[in-house]
């Protein structure tokens, strides 16, 4: 703006020339076009043309630009000659007419305009410059005010003075954030128009509770809510139960630098108690203030259950150590399988249904599939031989729904019925295989906690603060 005006404070300045742009949107005008025109009251007669762009003469009026001191935002108002009905032919063509479209005020000197505007080929008033603008000032078409055979009207508004709008648009609530936070799918976090950035790895509930279940990660939108997952040191490392060691994983040296103990930052993670802070530190390890009340990997013998959605521990072991949320690893339990509950000797899996504890019967060769006809009126689906199959084993295949069995052998035609209806066409072939449950026996099962652990400074947020409150550093 220094440009244009240093132009108006010198003794001879150029000619203010005033020039429009309206632009269309897709949303509702189904178009993006930009028109761009000027009242034909400059200093030029002819068209216009600035910074490349060609700017119509249009028999226009346009007036209402003033800003007052009384706090008043200015309602333009822009009038078009509708010459034989050509305005108001164009505004047919509109799906909801001209409202909502984009009026931008343009105000250069003519010093600064093309040369392709003046005989010769040069501008005898000085150089052109594209960027020599007063302040533009922007606008949305408000509402058709007239409309007849002599004129269009239409009144213009800022973007934040129209029916409905609010500023600032996201409201602010005392201590209640209102950014959308991350959802957990089963498998991964989603972070689909998510507004909170944090993408940590320590899981907290609802009420600020640490945990090790992915599933139950909460936001509790409150600003203690902000600070558990922000300004932290983020650690790997392990802690067992009854001891007040935390062990920190090798490749952490850069890390572990920036703790201070002697400020006695708060420590939180799987198996440790609430406002724990760390006392001192090593090369490898840290003190802390609590002795841990879980032990990061805990290996014990048990038995899958004939089900498969639980692992019974041998009598003389206990499951203690054992939370929700640890991952399973072991004999005919899934891969990424964790701990849903925890009931005396028995450890739950947070599964529905577990295909490790079956062994397939149909074909005899593992691994292939038989293509067979279903038949919606009770359930059959033919088979080519099924001496080896046994009422109660699980049919399973793409289009087989997850938990079907057998529930009765038919020998002419030869077929089974199944214990729930499937959703298949009466006569649709699909591939399928049949299992029956394995033999089990007691086995080894490690139950991991994730091993990331957060050390948060006294002071709080270094380095920013709660959505809407403070500024970043």
């Amino acid at each position: 703006m220094t440009t244009p005006i240093s132009e108006l404070q010198s003794a001879n300045p150029s000619a203010i020339i005033e020039l429009f742009e309206l632009e269309l949107n897709q949303a509702q005008h189904g178009a993006t076009t930009v028109y761009r025109f000027h009242a034909g009251t400059n200093e030029s007669s002819t068209n216009i043309v600035f910074g490349g762009n060609t700017y119509t003469r249009l028999p226009v009026e346009a007036d209402g630009f003033e800003y007052t001191g009384n706090g008043q935002i200015p309602r333009p108002t822009i009038r078009i000659a509708n010459i034989e009905g050509t305005i108001s032919a164009i505004l047919a063509q509109l799906p909801n007419g001209l409202e909502g479209a984009k009026v931008t005020r343009l105000r250069t000197m003519a010093r600064y305009l093309d040369d392709v505007n003046f005989d010769g080929g040069t501008n005898p008033y000085g150089t052109p410059d594209s960027t020599a603008l007063l302040p533009s000032e922007i606008y949305i078409v408000n509402q058709k005010k007239a409309e007849t055979r002599q004129l269009v009207e239409y009144e213009l508004a800022a973007s934040f003075d129209l029916q409905n709008v609010r500023v600032p648009k996201r409201q602010t609530i005392r201590n209640a954030c209102q950014w959308k936070y991350r959802t957990y799918n089963g498998s991964s976090f989603d972070y689909t128009h998510v507004d909170c950035p944090y993408q940590g790895s320590i899981y907290y509930k609802a009420d600020d509770t640490v945990t090790t279940d992915p599933a139950q990660d909460q936001c509790g939108k409150r600003l203690d809510s902000c600070k558990l997952r922000f300004g932290y040191l983020e650690l790997t490392g392990d802690v067992t139960k009854g001891s007040t060691t935390f062990s920190v994983d090798s490749g952490q040296t850069a890390e572990l630098a920036k703790l201070d103990p002697s400020a006695s930052p708060e420590i939180t993670g799987f198996g440790i108690p609430a406002n724990t802070t760390v006392t001192a530190k090593t090369a490898t390890t840290l003190t802390m203030s609590a002795a841990a009340t879980g032990t990061s990997t805990v290996t014990l013998n048990g038995t899958i259950t004939a089900n498969g959605l639980a692992i019974k521990m041998i009598s003389n072991a206990t499951t203690a150590g054992i939370e929700a949320g640890m991952v399973i690893s072991g004999a005919m339990v899934p891969a990424g399988t964790r701990v849903s509950k925890v009931s005396g000797r028995i450890v739950y899996l947070n599964i529905d249904f577990n295909a490790d504890v079956l062994t397939q019967v149909y074909p005899a060769t593992a691994g292939e599939e038989e293509v067979g006809t279903y038949t919606e009126q009770g359930r059959f689906l033919s088979i080519g031989n099924h001496s080896t199959v046994a009422v109660k084993d699980f049919v399973i295949g793409d289009d087989i729904y997850e938990g079907t069995k057998v529930q009765q052998k038919k020998s002419s035609p030869t077929r089974i019925r199944l214990t729930k209806p499937q959703g298949l066409a009466d006569g649709e072939q699909t591939s399928y295989a049949i299992y029956e449950k394995a033999t089990r026996s007691q086995a080894s099962y490690t139950f991991t906690a994730p091993d990331l652990f957060s050390i948060k400074p006294q002071s709080g947020l270094p380095f920013g603060s709660f959505p809407g409150v403070g500024q970043f550093k």
